[in-house]
């Protein structure tokens, strides 16, 4: 599986060696929910990056402690050059960190990058909710433009769309293979595969899922399907341990991976709406301050469309929006009669046995 990677898995640590592959001027974009497609439409590469596994010291200066490691790594990441030959960053403003973050990303970097901030809508079923969010839409295509002294124009955007929908797609029928039972790869190799996508051109990456595709096969399962739920199952090494205790996984609702791939997936109509409508109609998510459909319902049918025996929850340490969830999520579970387990980790932890041996216990309880 390795092979099929676009580079090395150790350039994950290393944004900018991503960016000089692709050869294109790059965006750093905190996930999620960001409209990456504005970024490609401006000819630039959107890097989404899910974690970067580095010590932290230089950003502490600027941030406080209680901050979850995606957003801190990726301002040391960002303070000590690791984005060097990046024009600016993307985030949107999905929580008390992010909103920080931006702040202090041009602060500290001393404007040698420009920093676009998005708010999210609220309140969907508000009259105004489209008009806000056209609003923002259009204030960020505009900051993009001018930090890439670029024009973006419907043609491109349009392209942009079907491009990411086509690779949200081809990585939705990847991840639902799952269900089947174990693959011929990995679990660990899945989320590199796909995290990945998230840092490359997506026609490139829509063209080398649906290539590989085929040779990514379902065997016959020999012990329980677990289901994942969080936004990244760091430290990586954890997904290893599941599969060495004798489970699979059958699926997940992660960030990296199935909520990145939410649809809607129209690609017909004017972009800027498309932009809107798919922005309105997300699946559930922590990271939305709005839900049109019941996070609980959500994560109940995600067990039962793949099989799911018991759900792991991959919490961060501080990360506020999955850890207010929590409690209800493993509530609706409870009553009926899902085993669950939550750990709690952070992208630098070295040892991670804690957590691999309460993961261990709830596999063996099955």
């Amino acid at each position: 599986m390795t092979a099929f990677l676009p580079f090395d898995r150790s350039l994950f640590e290393h944004p900018a060696k991503i960016a000089q592959i692709f050869n294109k001027p790059a965006i750093g974009v905190l996930p999620l929910h960001f409209p990456i497609e504005l970024i490609e439409a401006a000819g630039a590469l959107p890097v989404e990056v899910f974690g970067i596994q580095a010590p932290v010291s230089t950003s502490d200066r600027l941030a406080p402690p209680f901050i979850c490691s995606l957003v801190k790594t990726f301002l040391e990441t960002a303070m000590t050059g690791g984005f060097e030959g990046f024009k600016g960053f993307a985030i949107a403003n999905i929580c008390d960190s992010c909103q920080n973050a931006a702040g202090t990303l041009h602060y500290a970097t001393q404007g040698r990058f420009f920093t676009v901030l998005m708010n999210l809508s609220m309140h969907p079923e508000a009259q105004s909710a489209k008009e806000f969010l056209r609003h923002v839409v259009l204030n960020v295509k505009e900051a993009l433009e001018q930090g890439l002294n670029t024009n973006i124009t419907d043609g491109k955007l349009s392209h942009a769309i079907r491009e990411t929908v086509r690779l949200r797609l081809a990585l939705r029928k990847l991840l639902e293979k799952r269900a089947l039972g174990p693959l011929n790869i990995s679990t660990r190799e899945v989320i590199d595969f796909v995290r990945s996508c998230w840092m490359m051109p997506r026609s490139q990456a829509a063209d080398m899922v649906e290539s590989v595709l085929p040779r990514i096969q379902p065997q016959s399962p020999s012990g329980p399907g677990v289901l994942l739920s969080g936004i990244v199952p760091a430290p990586y090494g954890l997904l290893d341990e599941i599969e060495k205790a004798g489970a699979f996984i059958c699926g997940d609702d992660l960030g990296i991976s199935w909520r990145n791939t939410s649809g809607p997936y129209d690609t017909e109509g004017d972009p800027i709406d498309l932009l809107i409508n798919r922005l309105l109609n997300l699946e559930p998510c922590s990271t939305l301050h709005f839900q049109r459909k019941d996070r609980g319902d959500h994560l109940l049918e995600r067990v039962k469309q793949t099989g799911a025996k018991a759900v792991v929850f991959f919490r961060l340490k501080f990360c506020d929006p999955e850890a207010f969830d929590h409690p209800y999520l493993k509530s609706r579970l409870d009553a009926e009669n899902i085993p669950s387990q939550m750990v709690e980790t952070d992208l630098r932890d070295a040892s991670f046995q804690g957590a691999a041996t309460r993961i261990t216990a709830l596999i063996e309880s099955l």
